[in-house]
């Protein structure tokens, strides 16, 4: 019965904030530019990724390896720099556009021809049409209260046109690639029907759904619209699984280095302001934050529960009648149905946490994609990433 800890295998989990997605992209150039304590300074070259949301998009770009694994990590900077980056020429940002932005017509520095302008207006002011009618419809024939029916017409999804970021994951993510990459690549979306996380495979793809399951996983919820794959309708994996680290751990990665986009749990603000969107943005990052501290501590019983099996052959058996029994009961069927499918214990897991000691920014921050901002955040990746402390961060090494 032979151990897989010896087959080590590194893992990148990138988690979802949207514009935030840039510290991702600074932790990145650290880490592939071999200049982490975490990983002894030596460069990172993951065999598999495992993104949600903004973090699947830079999932993507990497696991394609084009040119090997640090020219990978310089073109997603250059994207987020030239191609996501507002750079205040008028061309805006190239995740979405606001529709019915009457200074996007007239300003000559937005591309398009007059033509084309005129074609955008009108065809934003038909669909902003058709969604007033549709409304107003369900607001005179729905059932319900006036204010529940008021509250349903309510879809800031709408305003914003996400054509930008389709044409950024089919000009930046090339399919055919990733099929042949050596490296595994997981996207995790939630599906509206059924609440549960789904894991795409890229390999058994074609190119419309790699795109369309990159656009789903980062289709946030009440910001961007679902997207519908196969009659089933999907949004933003950060829903239910904002740092999927089970894939990558199902994926075989024994090596995580898990990039949060949240403050960790020590870090969270601790002053209470009352205001609403305090309150929403201080909930949500403590959800995610207790999550991933949910996820090293799953971690971190697997390897005491293998650690108590491997005792068995040694001159130090365990007692199952003592904290050893506790810590081998945690995981016994996770650690069983290991045995039973590959006739090996799971291999101890090591991960990584970088995050932000600070919150990057309120809900209203993750559309915030000006280049200044953006260039701040990959900085503030880096330096992070470059001080990485494993005590502070709440690492697991196996």
């Amino acid at each position: 019965m032979m151990n897989s800890d010896a087959r080590k295998k590194a893992g990148l989990v990138l988690s979802g904030g949207g514009a935030f997605g840039a510290y991702e992209v600074g932790v990145i150039n650290t880490l592939y530019g071999g200049r982490s304590p975490a990983n002894g300074h030596t460069a990172l070259d993951a065999a598999v990724f495992a993104g949600t949301s903004v973090g699947s998009f830079n999932a993507a770009v990497l696991a394609m390896n084009i040119d090997g694994a640090a020219a990978s990590a310089r073109r997603l900077n250059d994207i987020w720099l030239n191609a996501v980056a507002d750079k205040g020429d008028g061309r805006g940002n190239g995740v979405y556009r606001f529709r019915g932005d009457v200074a996007e017509y007239v300003d000559p520095r937005v591309s398009g021809s007059s033509a084309e302008k005129l074609s955008r207006l009108l065809a934003d002011a038909d669909m902003l049409d058709g969604l007033a009618v549709r409304s107003a419809e369900r607001f005179i024939k729905g059932r319900g209260s006036a204010v529940g029916r008021l509250a349903g017409l309510v879809d800031i999804s709408v305003l914003l046109d996400t054509e930008p970021f389709a044409n950024l994951v089919k000009s930046h993510v090339s399919p055919a690639v990733l099929r042949e990459s050596s490296k595994v690549l997981s996207a995790t979306a939630t599906n509206w029907a059924n609440g549960e996380p789904e894991d795409f495979n890229f390999r058994r793809m074609t190119d419309d759904q790699t795109w369309e399951a990159i656009r789903a996983s980062a289709a946030i919820p009440g910001l961007f619209p679902a997207v519908t794959m196969a009659g089933q309708i999907f949004l933003d994996g950060g829903v239910v699984m904002n740092t999927p680290t089970l894939p990558a751990i199902e994926e075989g990665a024994t090596e995580l280095h898990v990039i949060s986009l949240n403050p960790g749990v020590r870090d969270l603000q601790r002053t209470y302001t009352g205001s609403t969107l305090d309150i929403l943005n201080h909930v949500y990052t403590s959800m995610v934050a207790a999550n991933v501290s949910e996820d090293i501590e799953s971690a971190r019983w697997v390897n005491e529960g293998v650690e108590v099996l491997e005792r068995l052959a040694g001159d130090n058996p365990p007692d199952f009648d003592s904290a050893d029994g506790r810590r081998f009961v945690r995981v016994a069927n996770m650690i069983w149905k290991k045995l039973e499918a590959e006739g090996e214990l799971p291999a101890r897991l090591t991960i990584h946490h970088y995050h932000p000691t600070s919150t990057l920014g309120g809900v209203l921050g993750m559309l915030n994609f000006d280049r200044a901002e953006i260039e701040r955040m990959i900085a503030m990746g880096e330096a992070d990433a470059r001080t990485h402390d494993c005590d502070k961060n709440n690492c697991l090494i196996a």
